[in-house]
């Protein structure tokens, strides 16, 4: 009974985290999208990877196709 409640806390957590990311990923579009600057913020694993295993340039460099300023998306 106790390994399944683990499991079933690593589950919700993880679905947590995967909503936070995705919200993450709307919030740079849409502030991409009112020309402003804005800031964005990486937390990192002590290997220097985000919190979705990424490595960090290779975050950035996403981040950077997501919207390039004077570009539409189709």
């Amino acid at each position: 009974m106790r390994l399944a409640a683990q499991n079933w806390a690593r589950v919700w957590v993880y679905r947590f985290l995967v909503l936070v990311v995705v919200l993450a990923i709307v919030q740079v579009i849409a502030m991409g999208d009112t020309g402003l600057a804005h800031v964005v913020r990486f937390v990192l694993e002590r290997d220097e990877r985000v919190l979705d295993g990424t490595l960090l340039h290779e975050a950035i460099e996403r981040r950077g196709r997501l919207h390039q300023p004077g570009q539409d998306r189709a």
